[in-house]
């Protein structure tokens, strides 16, 4: 489905981003970078200030993140809207949303349904199907 597809994308843009920020921050703390502001800045050139370049870029991504996370938000409720009349249950919801909204891989998505479900039992096999159902369910009422 295209847009679980993009809702995946997304995750994976916020990712990317939140690795670079981490990228970032570990330039900042690099004991081989420490740069005071007020050192004799070298011949011909301009010392950057690591701490000032971070908190810069740092406040640039973080502002991305946030515009990535209200826009999965918007399109996932834009998801449950569209196909409402399918009629998923809880259980196919919060399948769908730890796999596409938080990202999460298959096996995750076992191990949370397992503690959210304790007396059923779940695996990657019947996360997958249980996938497989809700496209098959969606697919029925929208084409």
């Amino acid at each position: 489905m295209k847009e679980l597809e993009q809702l995946l994308e997304l995750n994976k843009d916020i990712d990317t981003l939140l690795d670079k920020l981490a990228v970032r921050r570990y330039s900042v703390i690099d004991p081989k970078r420490q740069i005071i502001s007020d050192m004799p800045k070298p011949k011909g050139g301009c010392r950057i200030n690591a701490i000032e370049d971070y908190i810069i870029n740092a406040e640039t991504i973080h502002n991305e993140i946030e515009k990535l996370c209200e826009e999965l938000k918007i399109k996932w409720l834009i998801f449950l809207n569209n196909y409402e009349e399918a009629k998923l249950t809880i259980k196919e919801r919060e399948l769908l949303e730890m796999r596409f909204v938080k990202g999460q891989r298959w096996k995750f998505c076992a191990a949370q349904m397992n503690i959210l479900y304790p007396f059923e039992r779940w695996n990657e096999s019947k996360v997958y199907r249980t996938y497989k159902n809700i496209i098959k369910k969606i697919e029925k009422y929208y084409h």
